[in-house]
């Protein structure tokens, strides 16, 4: 028989005065915490647009705004969600940081193939499958 699970009622309290910001940097807009990225690779050959190598789309997990703002785009289906996610988490290209406009036109430079590798590596990347299987994939996706 197990015990009941005991919950800490100043737990809130103790996560807050350790993580929020204080001083000058308290009112900086931007992500609270570090925000996980992941690279997954692209050849060439899957995408619409004729790039002439193989290239790297980092992923950067998304802040709870970017995720409400793309539930509102997607129109809460869950298939045009995961969509509209998986896009918005493209962070670099090859290390170079993607603006607003060629994130737009690199997603339908992908193709139907790129755009669904980018949408696999956001699926494996920000899901809470630690399993091996996943993880192997992943770094499938990354090599």
């Amino acid at each position: 028989m197990s015990e009941e699970p005991t919950y800490r009622e100043n737990l809130l309290d103790e996560m807050f005065e350790k993580t929020a910001r204080k001083g000058k940097d308290a009112l900086r807009s931007g992500p609270i915490f570090n925000l996980k990225q992941v690279d997954v690779e692209i050849s060439k050959d899957i995408c619409a647009a004729p790039f002439p190598e193989d290239f790297r789309v980092t992923l950067q997990e998304l802040t709870g705004a970017q995720e409400a703002s793309c539930a509102d785009t997607g129109g809460h289906r869950p298939m045009a969600l995961g969509y509209e996610m998986a896009k918005s988490c493209m962070y670099a290209l090859n290390g170079a940081p993607l603006d607003e406009m060629r994130k737009a036109w690199l997603w339908e430079a992908l193709g139907m193939g790129g755009r669904r590798r980018v949408v696999a590596g956001f699926a494996l990347a920000f899901s809470q499958d630690d399993t091996e299987g996943a993880k192997e994939l992943l770094g499938k996706l990354s090599s």
